[in-house]
């Protein structure tokens, strides 16, 4: 450093400020004669020190998933970078040194897949939460704030659901990130980036990283998209339906429940059936339903929840036999393997182990009497709820073949009671079910007469 005839300088390296004397000699000629003067000057050198921000994202769900490095972060101070972009490493940890102070922005995005993240259960919560604004996190808001209004109402949660039955994308991109702690009860917000002030020491800044819409914090992005584990979907009766005929489908909720929000993709077989319209058991709320291909998807969710008791309607399907609906074939709908699949409780929590029930549909062969289950046959079984043993009691109005077989949730028949010809009138017998496991299973009888065919299904409860 030249610091020639200097009395101070500043500049910022990366040392603590210090003062240094420094000597200089001057010189003078008088009479002939060269006099040297020596003296100090003292330059005192001001030192600006450097520090640095860092952290982890984890994604704010239960487990607080360690996000991947399909994640960028940067650094911003008046909407201009000046760090970054960098990629986060395989555990979500990230740095960045040598910062002199100031007020820095943190803005990460990402490119994860969102798949499987949002369904009804965000709408219902994103609903409800302007009503009574419980403390969340930051991140949680900015995540439902999926039309960019910087607030959460009515009309995001119909976005919310709407994405979820319709595929209709955000306003916002498809992440959300905030930092750690940073919560709110205020339904409002200006800021679009996390700050933070570096001033005298290292900063340790975690972040959270939420899908946009993704209100209830369920998904998780290291878990391969997989079947629901909270809704199961089992068959009752079989009823018999010809080829071009309008039939109404009820789906059932097996066990009693208050029930704020619906979240369904069903399959079906759309060469045999034409889906004509959804309605719900509940007048209240908002429902939307749409069909793509051979899927069913519908969401619903209410302010006001649906109080159903067992085996009660839950929403039913309108449909329209085709043409290729003929002797052979059947119509059966299947929940679609996705963890988006659930029912919410009046709380909007996800209803655990719960169960659902539907008619499977099959084609009236020529000279069978339409609607014939039911009509004339007769099969129920006490006690039920039961306990290791029943008594299967039916009656048939004429002679025939008969068929009693017990299947399970999955429609797999675990057990045949009957399979021969039986005259008409009154039968029973009893069912030894103590080597079945536990839970709800479906009796079938079918009558195979002269010139007709009868059937009927029940339910029963094996407690074992």
């Amino acid at each position: 450093v030249d610091i020639s005839g200097a009395t101070d300088a500043t500049y910022q390296p990366p040392t603590l400020t210090s003062t240094t004397s420094y000597q200089r000699r001057t010189k003078s000629v008088s009479g002939g004669i060269t006099c040297y003067s020596d003296y100090s000057v003292a330059v005192t050198i001001t030192v600006n020190p450097r520090h640095s921000i860092s952290g982890n994202f984890t994604y704010y769900n239960m487990a607080n998933t360690p996000l991947t490095p399909l994640v960028a972060v940067s650094l911003y101070q008046s909407s201009i970078s000046v760090a970054g972009p960098q990629t986060i490493t395989a555990l979500g940890a990230y740095s960045f040194a040598n910062l002199c102070p100031g007020v820095y922005e943190i803005r990460a995005v990402s490119t994860l897949s969102t798949e499987g993240s949002v369904n009804t259960t965000d709408a219902a919560q994103l609903n409800y939460w302007p009503t009574a604004l419980y403390s969340i996190e930051k991140v949680r808001f900015y995540a439902g704030d999926v039309t960019s209004a910087l607030s959460l109402n009515g009309t995001t949660a119909a976005r919310i659901q709407q994405n979820f039955v319709n595929g209709l994308p955000f306003d916002r991109q498809s992440w959300t990130f905030w930092k750690v702690g940073e919560t709110t009860t205020v339904n409002s917000a200006t800021a679009l980036y996390p700050s933070v002030t570096v001033t005298g020491s290292d900063l340790t800044v975690n972040m959270y990283g939420l899908c946009t819409g993704d209100f209830n914090r369920s998904f998780d992005p290291s878990i391969a998209k997989s079947a629901s584990a909270s809704l199961q979907l089992t068959y009752g009766d079989s009823k018999q339906v010809s080829a071009f005929k309008e039939v109404e489908l009820p789906v059932r909720l097996v066990t009693a429940n208050s029930v704020g929000a619906v979240s369904l993709i069903l399959n079906f077989p759309d060469d045999l059936v034409e889906i004509k319209d959804v309605v719900m058991n509940s007048q209240n709320g908002q429902l939307d339903w749409a069909v793509k291909g051979s899927q069913l998807r519908i969401g619903w969710n209410s302010e006001v929840p649906a109080d159903l008791g067992a085996f009660d309607k839950l929403v039913t399907l309108k449909l329209k036999t085709t043409g290729a609906f003929v002797k052979g074939t059947m119509i059966r709908f299947t929940l679609a393997s996705d963890p988006l699949n659930e029912l919410a409780d009046n709380r909007y929590e996800v209803i655990g182990a719960a169960v659902l029930s539907v008619d499977i549909l099959e084609a009236a062969p020529n000279g069978i009497i339409e609607n014939a289950a039911g009509e004339g046959i007769t099969l129920r079984n006490y006690p039920n709820p039961f306990t290791g043993f029943t008594t299967m009691a039916y009656t048939l109005p004429v002679d025939g073949t008969v068929t009693l077989e017990i299947r399970n949730t999955f429609g797999q028949t675990v057990k045949t009671l009957v399979n021969e010809p039986q005259p008409a009138g009154d039968h029973a017998l009893k069912f030894d079910a103590s080597g079945l496991p536990s839970g709800v299973y479906t009796a079938t009888i079918r009558l195979s007469g002269k010139t007709e065919e009868m059937v009927r299904t029940i339910k029963l409860v094996n407690n074992r």
